[in-house]
């Protein structure tokens, strides 16, 4: 399942707003909402994004657990040491129409090491666009 309330998505309309205003020109409010409205409630993980089985789904409680002190990575990687870090991504919010997208990445591998981004796309003439990122590193 899916995490309601991450760090991508859980009151951070502020944030989203201020990339809809300043960074993604022609971004609609519907986008927003969209993204916004999928990515409060936990859903399952389609089996398709998890190739041959290599992706790891923990709880909320789990994460919890293993992150509950400042020796959680350690733990992390005791438990779990052929991972590469930790995933985390959001459902994708469209437009009406289909024409634009925003989703949600992050990849972390340690307290302050990995990057967090919105990913928006647009679809012109029924292609879709190379995406523009807004994020940056984790700190």
């Amino acid at each position: 399942m899916t995490h309601e309330g991450t760090d991508a998505v859980s009151d951070d309309e502020q944030t989203l707003s201020y990339i809809r205003e300043s960074v993604f020109s022609g971004f609609s409010e519907e986008t927003l909402a969209d993204f916004l409205a999928k990515n409060r409630e936990r859903h399952p993980i389609d089996p398709h994004l998890n190739p041959e089985g290599r992706m790891t789904c923990l709880s909320a409680e789990e994460f919890h657990s293993i992150f509950e002190d400042l020796d959680g990575w350690k733990k992390f990687y005791l438990r779990f040491p052929e991972a590469y870090g930790i995933v985390e991504f959001s459902r994708v919010g469209f437009d009406r129409d289909m024409t634009q997208a925003l989703v949600y990445a992050s990849h972390q591998t340690g307290w302050l090491s990995g990057i967090r981004s919105y990913w928006f796309f647009s679809k012109l003439d029924g292609t879709w666009s190379e995406p523009v990122c807004f994020g940056g590193g984790i700190s």
